[in-house]
């Protein structure tokens, strides 16, 4: 699933490309759930594209589109020349693939002559039309906790929301969206090994010290995923060429077997709330420090 990196990168990579665009015309060539809304639209020019959690808000000047890329999602815009064509969501062959395929889910035509197309393999994508101005009651309604990249997330605000997760993993608690809204499993992954915390501690045995290392951990591993265009947009072609490109790029994540970066030791996997988790044995120690 696109992960807040992915999301944010691929939200500034199309707002000004999209910014000020009237949407003309639409084409739902399978089923997207949510997607007839885009009809309210019609006519509409685009004043905001904005990011929360992993949603998109497509705004406009009465309302706005909520689009969630779910595990197989991709945005694809392309210009009227055909000259630019921007991509991003999960990576796979159809970003470069000619338009509409197989997968094509939605096509916004916009007056200039531009396109975004929706792409879904799987069909759990979806968009929801909301009021403009009902933005934040959708934040409430969510019970998302503050913006990982804000400067409300802190090591105290952590503490307190750790708290209430006591009886969890911190893996889990991470992967709360009402804890670290927009932390998936691989910023998970990277943010804990960069703070030396194992996957599997409790939640509550985490001192203070662990917490403001895995704030600056979490703000690291998003922040250099941003910088690269997002954490698994290296890829384009196959699981094989995706998992090389992983590799290549993370620390622990989907590094199984192979040896750690900072200490040499092989990286192990094991399973956390369903989530396959990938941490380094002496780097990551199970136990507390004393």
């Amino acid at each position: 699933m696109p992960e807040l990196p992915e999301v944010e990168s691929l939200v500034r990579l199309l707002r000004p490309h999209l910014v000020n665009q009237i949407i003309a015309a639409y084409e739902m060539p399978k089923p997207l759930h949510g997607g007839y809304q885009i009809a309210d639209l019609m006519g509409q020019r685009i004043t905001g594209l904005e990011r929360c959690a992993k949603l998109i808000f497509l705004r406009t000047p009465g309302a706005a589109a909520v689009l969630h890329l779910m595990l197989n999602g991709q945005l694809i815009y392309i210009s009227a020349d055909g000259r630019t064509r921007l991509a991003g969501g999960h990576p796979g062959p159809d970003m470069i693939a000619e338009l509409p395929c197989s997968t094509t889910r939605l096509i916004i035509r916009f007056a200039s002559g531009s396109r975004l197309y929706l792409n879904d393999s799987r069909n759990f994508a979806h968009m929801e039309l909301i009021p403009a101005d009902s933005i934040p009651d959708l934040r409430k309604r969510k019970r998302y906790g503050p913006d990982p990249l804000s400067p409300d997330f802190t090591a105290d605000y952590l503490q307190i929301a750790l708290s209430r997760r006591s009886r969890t993993t911190i893996k889990e608690a991470l992967l709360d969206q009402t804890v670290a809204p927009g932390i998936g499993n691989i910023c998970a992954d990277e943010s804990l090994f960069l703070a030396g915390i194992h996957p599997a501690r409790s939640s509550a045995d985490l001192d203070d010290v662990e917490i403001g290392r895995l704030v600056k951990g979490i703000a690291d591993t998003l922040e250099a995923g941003i910088r690269r265009g997002g954490s698994a947009n290296e890829a384009r072609g196959s699981v094989k060429e995706t998992r090389r490109a992983q590799q290549q790029v993370f620390k622990v994540y989907a590094r199984k077997g192979l040896s750690c970066l900072r200490c040499g030791t092989p990286i192990e996997r094991i399973v956390i709330g369903g989530r396959g988790t990938h941490y380094c044995p002496k780097c990551q120690r199970r136990t507390a420090p004393n």
